[in-house]
């Protein structure tokens, strides 16, 4: 039994799915078949041990051996417990634009029944989910004091909303697999928005979820997951029409939060990324509220 060699860190609303449906596609690349395996959080008292058999199932076709969890960049314990155990793996970091990201996150908290007080609280709090993955540069720099530049690949979410197929290249040169390979639900949306139809059935099975992957049948989760009779049975799509969209003072107010860190992503990725202080469209009419658009020149 083998330890990985890459792991996606994050961030959770960036991609994340997406991603491991692309690299699970992959014929060279081995990942479990259910997201989070959260050796690094909640079950690192189970041992290393128990860490090598979550990837029992990579070959010798499998020249890239990996997970996908979104809750870890951002951690500093589980940073220094991957730079314990995997020193030498590859990360992947996909960073959006922090005041759509953090949206969308308390959106979908707030879908799930998981946050019930306003935006302001969320984000806030203790939520890391909500309040803490989108400070990408901090994250980044914590993840430098124990991982080499050269063992980052940090992905712009932009970039798979442009292009789905040549984001998917990118990933795979990265891990260092055949880059010409093709994902054939590149352009595929991996799991639409939806809501439960009935929030204390959907609560239930989260719940009845994590029982299910403390006990290791984290295979059964995957499946069901998979099952589009079960999603369409528990939960609708969302109209986005009818999507509740952020108000004018809170994305003010992100613009102001993340601006610095925004100008520090890009500088160091050497790309402008002033477009994301851009006004959503249904505040075009407001371009000007948000004055704190900066260019951000390549160095």
């Amino acid at each position: 039994m083998t330890l990985p060699n890459f792991l996606y860190v994050g961030s959770p609303k960036a991609g994340s799915t997406w991603i491991f449906e692309a690299l699970r596609a992959h014929p060279e690349v081995f990942i479990p078949e259910a997201k989070y395996v959260q050796y690094f959080t909640r079950y690192y008292p189970r041992g290393a041990d128990w860490y090598r058999k979550q990837f029992r199932g990579a070959t010798g076709q499998h020249t890239a051996i990996g997970e996908v969890n979104a809750s870890l960049m951002c951690k500093r314990d589980a940073i220094e417990r991957m730079a314990a155990l995997v020193p030498n793996a590859k990360l992947l970091i996909s960073a959006r634009n922090p005041m759509e990201r953090d949206w969308s996150a308390y959106l979908f908290r707030q879908r799930n029944g998981e946050v019930r007080g306003s935006f302001r609280e969320a984000i806030d709090g203790s939520d890391h989910f909500v309040s803490r993955a989108s400070h990408y540069i901090d994250c980044i720099r914590d993840l430098e004091q124990y991982f080499p530049r050269d063992q980052l690949g940090i992905f712009v979410f932009d970039d798979l909303k442009s292009d789905p197929r040549a984001f998917a290249r990118s990933i795979f040169e990265f891990l260092d697999v055949d880059s010409e390979f093709e994902f054939n639900n590149a352009g595929r949306k991996a799991y639409a928005a939806s809501r439960a139809r009935i929030q204390w059935i959907a609560t239930g099975i989260k719940k009845v979820s994590v029982l299910a992957r403390d006990l290791g049948m984290t295979r059964m989760i995957a499946r069901a997951k998979k099952s589009r009779l079960l999603m369409k049975t528990l939960y609708v799509p969302i109209d986005k029409s009818k999507t509740k969209q952020i108000p004018l003072e809170d994305w003010m107010f992100l613009c102001e939060r993340y601006a610095d860190g925004i100008n520090r992503l890009g500088r160091y990725l050497q790309r402008d990324l002033s477009h994301w202080f851009d006004p959503p469209s249904h505040l075009h009419a407001l371009a000007d509220a948000c004055n704190l658009k900066q260019t951000v020149a390549p160095q």
